[in-house]
């Protein structure tokens, strides 16, 4: 509410500090014009905006798994990020993470489905509202390029026609400013640099664990010395991951489904049944995700190359908020959708992601959270950031197997 306040105001981003972009303010409007003096009415009303766009991610994971009429296991994607969701419930209906969440969808979604504007229009929105997803404009972008120059044209127009409100904006509105709020920050409870001083503290390392502003932060002298290096290892590896990614992206070659069931070897895999999946198992698997797009460009592939920088932004961050898998586990479960021709690096990512995921309430929210992790949440808390930084290496090791398959196809 004060966010909205201070915007009619004209104080925002000035006086006011606001810690998120400028179309974070979208969502909070309704809410706000519901119920502008009543905070209690304004929470019940924010929540239930969020639930509409949780319920419109599961709505899209559970008919794309109806559509593909392949059995129940064409459900996990769906089961996935609904019982993924569930473990942040405490969070879901409090933070608008979901929002930008459910944008992000809908612009690989958009892409991938032939519709290059929408899908910029949507990612770029996205972008606007939680910054994030600014990584997955140029990867989307070539994406689009690769697939036909038109398609990232209208890409690319539509990004534009989404983020012109931005620039007048600036005229008269100085959003940048939501970036020095992060920057003067220290090291969040749930990073993984703050973690290991935590650890470490048990040992006898000075450390402290302490309530600033709205988030909860470790400090001491080991803090403040590991902070400026946390953020050179967090900036250097999302930048790296991000230029994996575009690189991938570029040496995906356009191949029909159907044709890359008949040339692609058959790997002997594990089935839910415990068998192993035939070669006929394997390309049923793949025309039938022809249905979704075709390979490589279909929704899996390039949710794969979406959380290759991704998974380290959040990973490695300095400020790692319980609310930011969110982020993270929309697109495990598209990836899961692609479970029966991706790499098994990407594959196994996105099953790391869910289980990091679904630890989540051991030791959030609790009233340990507040005054200090004990040792055994403590452990667990460093088990999530150990499982993160394991998708993130897995995700490297399906890109480099993406672009061997590439390579073996031609361009």
């Amino acid at each position: 509410m004060g966010g909205v306040e201070a915007l009619l105001a004209g104080r925002l981003y000035g006086e006011h500090v606001f810690e998120y972009p400028p179309y974070a303010l979208i969502w909070f409007l309704a809410p706000y014009a519901w119920a502008p003096d009543d905070a209690e009415r304004f929470r019940v009303a924010f929540g239930l905006q969020i639930w509409l766009f949780d319920a419109v991610i599961k709505a899209v994971l559970l008919w794309r798994g109806i559509r593909a009429r392949q059995g129940f296991p064409d459900l996990i994607p769906f089961l996935v990020y609904s019982l993924g969701s569930a473990a942040l419930g405490h969070l879901l209906l409090m933070k608008y993470d979901a929002v930008a969440a459910a944008l992000a969808l809908a612009g690989v979604l958009a892409v991938c489905g032939g519709r290059p504007f929408l899908g910029g229009a949507a990612t770029a929105l996205a972008a606007g509202s939680k910054a994030y997803p600014a990584l997955f404009i140029p990867i989307l972008a070539v994406v689009a390029w690769r697939h036909r120059r038109r398609q990232f044209r209208r890409f690319a127009l539509g990004v534009a026609v989404a983020a012109a409100p931005l620039l007048l904006l600036a005229l008269w509105l100085p959003w940048w400013n939501f970036a020095s709020f992060h920057a003067g920050r220290g090291l969040e409870a749930g990073s993984l640099a703050a973690s290991i001083v935590w650890a470490l503290h048990f040992l006898g390392a000075d450390a402290s664990w302490s309530l600033v502003g709205t988030s909860n932060e470790v400090g001491g002298r080991l803090a403040d010395q590991l902070l400026a290096p946390a953020r050179a290892v967090w900036t250097l590896y999302t930048l790296a991951a991000l230029g994996v990614a575009i690189g991938t992206a570029r040496r995906l070659v356009r191949l029909k489904a159907p044709a890359y069931a008949q040339s692609a070897p058959a790997r002997p895999r594990r089935s839910l049944g415990g068998g192993g999946d035939t070669t006929s198992d394997k390309q049923a698997g793949l025309q039938a995700d022809a249905a979704i797009g075709g390979y490589p460009t279909a929704a899996p592939e390039v949710a794969a190359l979406l959380l290759l920088p991704l998974v380290p932004f959040v990973a490695t961050n300095t400020v790692f908020s319980p609310q930011f898998h969110l982020w993270l586990i929309p697109l495990a479960a598209l990836v899961l959708e692609g479970r029966a021709r991706l790499p098994r690096p990407a594959v196994r990512a996105a099953w790391v992601i869910f289980a990091a995921t679904m630890i989540v309430p051991t030791f959030y929210p609790s009233r340990e959270y507040t005054l200090g992790l004990g040792l055994w949440r403590t452990a667990v808390l460093l088990i999530r950031n150990g499982l993160l930084l394991y998708a993130a290496i897995c995700l490297v090791r399906a890109a480099r197997d993406m672009r061997a398959t590439a390579a073996s196809y031609g361009r």
